[in-house]
C-alpha cells in the first residue's frame, strides 16, 4: 500500500492506493491518522445509471470502489487526483486559500467511454472515519433564517447499534430557492475537532452523514436523481463539473466559524459587484 500525505495551512490530507490499486482518503483534518485502506473511502462517489453499488446501501450514496488511481498533482493552492474505472475519468480538485484552514472541494467527470452514460448522483465531497458528538443544523423560513440548532446524533435518529446502518441524517434541496427550508451548512463537533461545511449552489443540493463499516462519513453534492430527480446524459468525450463544497477545520466551534468566515471574505473578494458596488436590494440569498 502507497501512502500520500499533503499539508496545506494547518490541514493535513492523507490518502493511500491500495494493492488493487484504488484511491482511498485516509483522513482530512488537523491532525494526522493512522493509516487504515479502507476500500470504501473513495475520494468521489459517482452512480451511474445501469450500475448496482457495491454495498447494501439503502437510500446511502455509498458502494462505488471500482475508481483506480491513474495521476496527481499539486502546487502550493492545489491538490488534484485523477482516477478511472475504464467508463469515466474522475478528477477529484482540492483548492486552498493561503492562511486558511479551508478545502474548496469539486470534481470533473469524463466520459471515457464510447457510449452514453447517464449520471445519477456525484459527489463535491467526501470525508470519512470521524467521531459525532453534536450536529449543528442551519434552519431557514421566512422571516426566520438563520436559526441554528444543535443536535445529538440520536436526536435525530442516528444511533450506533451495529457496524452497519441503513439510517442517515439528509438534508436537500430542490429548485433554485436554495434556503427554503435549511441553509446548504452544517456543523459537526467532537471532542478534538469541529468541520463546518457550506455547498456553494443557488440550486439543488444534498448532503448526507452516515456509516459505512463502522465508520461514520460526510458527503456533500448538488443535485441528484434519487432527491431531486436531477439526470445527466454525458456522450462519450462529454465532462461534467460538480457543484463546489468548502470545508473549514478546527479545534473548537468558535475556531470553525471564524476560519469559514476568513474564506468567505476572500471569496466576496471576486465578486465585481463589491468592487463597483452597485445599489442591491433584498441580496439575503
Amino acid at each position: 500500500m502507497r501512502h500520500l500525505e499533503f499539508c496545506k495551512n494547518g490541514i493535513y490530507l492523507q490518502f493511500c492506493i491500495d494493492d488493487e490499486n484504488r484511491l482511498l482518503i485516509n483522513h482530512i483534518g488537523t491532525e494526522k491518522e493512522k493509516f487504515t485502506g479502507n476500500k470504501f473511502f473513495t475520494p468521489a462517489e459517482v452512480f451511474i445509471t445501469g450500475e448496482n453499488p457495491n454495498d447494501h446501501h439503502g437510500a446511502k450514496h455509498t458502494g462505488n470502489n471500482l475508481l483506480k488511481y491513474e495521476s496527481h498533482y499539486e502546487n502550493e493552492n492545489k491538490l488534484v487526483f485523477v482516477m478511472n474505472n475504464g467508463k469515466i475519468r474522475v478528477t477529484q480538485h482540492y483548492d486552498f486559500c493561503d492562511d486558511v484552514k479551508v478545502v474548496r472541494s469539486y470534481a470533473v467527470i469524463e466520459n471515457i467511454s464510447n457510449e452514453k452514460i447517464g449520471l445519477e448522483y456525484v459527489s463535491s465531497f467526501c470525508l470519512y472515519g470521524f467521531e459525532i458528538e453534536k450536529l449543528w443544523l442551519c434552519h431557514n423560513a421566512w422571516c426566520r433564517e438563520l436559526q441554528w440548532h444543535v443536535y445529538l446524533p440520536q436526536d435525530l435518529g442516528y444511533s450506533h447499534i451495529n457496524d452497519f446502518s441503513t439510517k442517515r441524517i439528509a438534508v436537500s434541496n430542490t429548485g433554485t430557492w436554495s434556503t427554503k427550508e435549511h441553509m446548504p451548512m452544517g456543523i459537526i463537533e467532537n471532542e478534538s475537532e469541529c468541520i463546518f461545511w457550506q455547498i456553494e449552489n443557488n440550486g439543488s443540493w444534498n448532503f448526507e452523514i452516515s456509516d459505512i463499516q463502522d465508520q461514520n462519513y460526510l458527503k456533500l453534492s448538488g443535485p441528484s436523481e434519487q432527491e431531486n430527480g436531477w439526470w445527466k446524459e454525458l456522450n462519450p468525450g462529454d465532462t461534467f463539473e460538480t457543484v463546489k463544497a468548502a470545508i473549514s477545520f478546527e479545534k473548537n466551534i468558535n475556531g470553525v466559524f471564524g476560519e469559514m468566515t476568513k474564506y468567505r471574505r476572500i471569496l466576496a473578494c471576486r465578486n465585481e459587484n463589491d468592487m463597483d458596488l452597485p445599489v442591491i436590494f433584498n441580496d439575503y440569498m
